[in-house]
């Protein structure tokens, strides 16, 4: 899968060396594409789609004649300023305000169905990686926060098959990193295991390791584990077996 799209940069952006998208720019074009995972390029198939920027994609897979993609669709692409920050433009590039999104691709009659899931500001989502590009029902998103920069103020458990929300909240100036799912040994499903975060404790001054029951996000961390040193605020993260490590030692 993948998206594709025309982007104009916008020259005053770089004046105040940052960049960013130009503003001006309205051209409705942001066509899907689809090929097999060893296909060559004359087997990519176009579809068209509403003109959208999407930072990340949670997951996609086969149903029938189509394929299924849900992402996190950011809802106005244009940089807001809201806050009172000498960074406050340059930031304001890096916020986002997005929502768990599904798109459709039908691969018999090439048209593209479309529609929001939620709208929650919800964002760097992953599911259990054992079932990565096949049907999965639950994944697991970080919490935008209400701040001038890019911070995860909470975990968000989403059931794409009823819609529910499940969410825990880090708490006043703590705030998580993307939080993977580590399967339990002997693991039979997508809860059946935990969810790592670190987590940055601005009034303490200290990171520490949340662990979460992933089957009930909301009652809070099963587990803190206090860092020696404190780990700065980030985005990504992902979770590795020991056995996995040492099979490419």
């Amino acid at each position: 899968m993948g998206l594709r799209g025309p982007t104009l940069t916008d020259c005053g952006a770089w004046v105040c060396c940052r960049w960013g998208p130009d503003p001006t720019d309205n051209t409705p074009s942001a066509p899907p594409s689809v090929t097999r995972r060893h296909g060559t390029a004359d087997q990519v198939r176009w579809f068209e789609a509403k003109p959208c920027y999407i930072y990340h994609v949670v997951n996609a897979w086969e149903e029938g004649d189509e394929i299924v993609m849900d992402a996190c669709r950011v809802k106005n692409p244009q940089h807001q300023t809201t806050f009172d920050h000498p960074l406050a433009s340059f930031l304001a590039y890096m916020r986002l305000d997005a929502q768990l999104y599904r798109y459709r691709f039908n691969l018999v009659t090439g048209q593209t169905t479309e529609h929001a899931l939620d709208d929650a500001n919800i964002e760097f989502p992953s599911v259990d990686s054992r079932i990565m590009g096949r049907h999965h029902r639950y994944s697991y998103n970080m919490s935008m926060a209400n701040e001038p920069y890019l911070l995860f103020d909470g975990i968000v458990r989403f059931d794409q098959q009823t819609g529910a929300k499940e969410e825990h909240k880090f708490g006043p100036g703590r705030w998580g990193s993307e939080a993977p799912f580590a399967a339990r040994d002997g693991s039979t499903g997508e809860t059946d295991g935990y969810l790592v975060s670190f987590v940055n404790d601005e009034a303490e001054g200290r990171g520490e390791i949340n662990v979460f029951d992933a089957s009930d996000v909301a009652a809070g961390p099963l587990a803190r584990v206090l860092l020696p040193v404190r780990v700065p605020s980030g985005f990504h993260a992902t979770w590795v077996r020991a056995d996995q490590l040492q099979s490419r030692a």
